[in-house]
């Protein structure tokens, strides 16, 4: 009677039978693979981020410093520009400090209505500009006197664009530590 019962299971064929190591690498690709590309990504939207509201709040910060504390004095306007940006103009600004050395200060946006009190169409009329600085920083952008509405917008615009990078930056490690989670799973009932 066992003999029938062997004869009506299927034929074993010894060279299709699986061992455990593919076993164990079948139930491994069931497993999630590690999101190595998703932690990448967020790692570096993380040290943007980071640069980026430094930068923002670096600025922020000066102005504000400037506007309450800062020296005023007269500056040369040393070369125009057109900017990529929406206000579209620009300026290079070079002044003396209370020491009497020459300060310089790059291309910085203005506004259009600014542009438009300092010049006729495209032509510069007025060569100076009334400006604050800090004395002792350097790296800190001047103000211009009469137009301090444009670098109010500028640096809100660069702190609301570093408070959106952290809340991008907190997505992507919300999703990264979703991810990793779900591969710790899977390993872990891998080794079970």
């Amino acid at each position: 009677m066992q003999v029938d019962h062997l004869k009506s299971l299927p034929p074993v064929n010894l060279v299709q039978m699986e061992t455990s190591q593919q076993v164990a690498e079948t139930i491994a690709s069931d497993r999630p693979p590690f999101p190595s590309r998703l932690a990448r990504v967020t790692a570096v939207c993380f040290a943007v981020s980071v640069l980026l509201n430094l930068s923002a709040w670096n600025d922020y910060l000066a102005f504000l410093a400037i506007r309450d504390h800062g020296t005023e004095a007269t500056a040369r306007i040393v070369k125009t520009g057109r900017s990529n940006r929406t206000t579209g103009r620009t300026i290079a600004l070079a002044w003396y400090d209370k020491a009497g050395v020459e300060r310089r200060w790059g291309l910085t946006s203005i506004s259009e209505n600014f542009w438009q009190r300092i010049s006729a169409g495209e032509n510069l009329v007025v060569h100076e500009v009334k400006i604050r600085y800090l004395e002792n920083n350097s790296w800190a952008r001047p103000v211009m006197l009469d137009d301090l509405e444009e670098r109010k917008f500028n640096d809100a615009v660069g702190v609301a664009v570093g408070a959106a990078t952290v809340v991008l930056v907190l997505a992507l490690a919300i999703g990264t530590l979703a991810d990793v989670r779900a591969w710790s799973r899977g390993r872990e009932t891998e080794q079970m």
